[in-house]
């Protein structure tokens, strides 16, 4: 799911090459690092820092409640336009299958 994250983040970008993930379960959150390719010049490592309710990240269903980045948290009005439209709704899946 923090891998979606990031296509949402980087909707502009040519490529994405995801440089790494890891999971802490202490505070149910995943943190990915990736690389933004745009102009076909690669940028910064940037990282996204996903954060889930109390049933965590491997539950069924689980709940993103605050998405940190290397630029600063997204605001709220943000994170449910991300939950709502991009996650919920499948625009992830569809802009990975159409790339």
């Amino acid at each position: 799911m923090c891998q979606s994250v990031v296509g949402y983040l980087q909707l502009g970008a040519d490529a994405v090459d995801f440089v790494s993930s890891e999971a802490n379960r202490n505070d149910n959150t995943v943190r990915v690092k990736y690389r933004v390719r745009m102009r076909g010049r690669p940028g910064r490592v940037q990282w996204v820092r996903c954060r889930f309710d109390q049933g965590g990240f491997q539950s069924r269903e689980p709940n993103l409640v605050a998405v940190e980045t290397s630029n600063g948290p997204l605001g709220d009005g943000r994170l449910f336009v991300l939950k709502r439209w991009w996650l919920n709704e499948g625009f992830a899946a569809w802009q990975r299958d159409e790339s």
